[in-house]
């Protein structure tokens, strides 16, 4: 991996290459005094001493990874994707794993949908977003649901009433009880 002595996010052979300093913390700096900092101009991947470089390409960001119950409404994150220079024109989000859901909408910033039954073990469904700048750059990042699965609780039927006379055998039936998931035991 790259070296980062001062931490700053930006590798210290990248900042070497723009005559940054890698041992200070130099990311919010503009060098070239063009309103975006030197980080923002890394993780752009254009040059902080040129003010008139390329367009910046949009910065996908599908949010964090998640772990839900199934049977919850679920959001999906993208609101924290950003473009530096034309703005975003356009989020697609696309399900790449796991068992099939319905987004409510596939355009949209924070799309939702319910998360599905699963067996003990769970499932984890993976979800891509891209994003388009004004001037047609994309760029696409993932994020991970994963769904653990629930013990829904039994539900006891013992029949139904009974009036009987006294000495009678009498049978007492439970074999309606039901459980929606793992049986009973």
């Amino acid at each position: 991996t790259p070296a980062d002595t001062d931490g700053d996010g930006m590798p210290d052979e990248w900042e070497v290459s723009y005559g940054l300093n890698p041992t200070l913390d130099d990311a919010s700096g503009d060098i070239d005094d063009d309103g975006y900092s030197n980080l923002q101009e890394y993780l752009s991947g254009t040059n902080p001493n040129d003010s008139n470089s390329t367009p910046y390409p949009p910065i996908a960001n599908a949010g964090p990874d998640q772990t839900v119950d199934e049977g919850v409404t679920v959001t999906l994150d993208g609101s924290n994707s950003t473009d530096l220079d034309d703005g975003i024109a356009s989020y697609m989000w696309e399900q790449t794993e796991g068992p099939s859901v319905v987004l409510s909408d596939e355009t949209a910033t924070n799309p939702t949908f319910t998360s599905p039954d699963v067996g003990l073990d769970g499932e984890s469904l993976v979800f891509q977003l891209t994003v388009t700048d004004s001037g047609g750059l994309q760029d696409t990042d993932t994020c991970i649901v994963n769904i653990t699965w629930v013990n829904e609780s039994p539900i006891a039927n013992a029949g139904p009433d009974q009036e009987v006379n006294e000495g009678t055998t009498v049978t007492l039936n439970g074999s309606n009880s039901t459980d929606p998931d793992d049986g009973i035991v």
